[in-house]
């Protein structure tokens, strides 16, 4: 009896979880500033850690100049610096469509893309 209660009361979860639909999506400019904010973050954050990596790419430099550091390790760091950076373009580059580069546009629903 314990057992069958317990698959009934898993039964009728996943029955509520399933046709619950779309009640908690109503509100669908509290998605769009949330999706927003999180383009705007991303976009900062991106920025900041451009200006660290530079920076830090710099003392990697100079750490190399005076043999502190391998030449063949400080342009190791440069490359993948670079491939980082040129990411987004190169993906743009061989999609040739455009939509998948801009974040706000990765950030909305892929579904409705099809």
């Amino acid at each position: 009896m314990k057992r069958l209660l317990s698959i009934l009361s898993l039964a009728l979860l996943v029955a509520v979880v399933f046709c619950a639909g779309d009640a908690l999506a109503v509100n669908d400019t509290f998605f769009q500033k949330a999706r927003e904010k999180a383009s705007d973050v991303f976009k900062n954050t991106k920025t900041i850690i451009y200006i660290v990596g530079a920076f830090g790419l710099m003392v990697l430099a100079v750490g190399a100049i005076f043999g502190k550091m391998a030449w063949k390790t400080f342009a190791y760091l440069a490359i993948g610096l670079l491939i980082l950076v040129g990411a987004g373009a190169i993906v743009d580059y061989f999609v040739a469509d455009t939509t998948y580069g801009d974040l706000e546009g990765n950030l909305a629903d892929t579904l409705s893309r099809v």
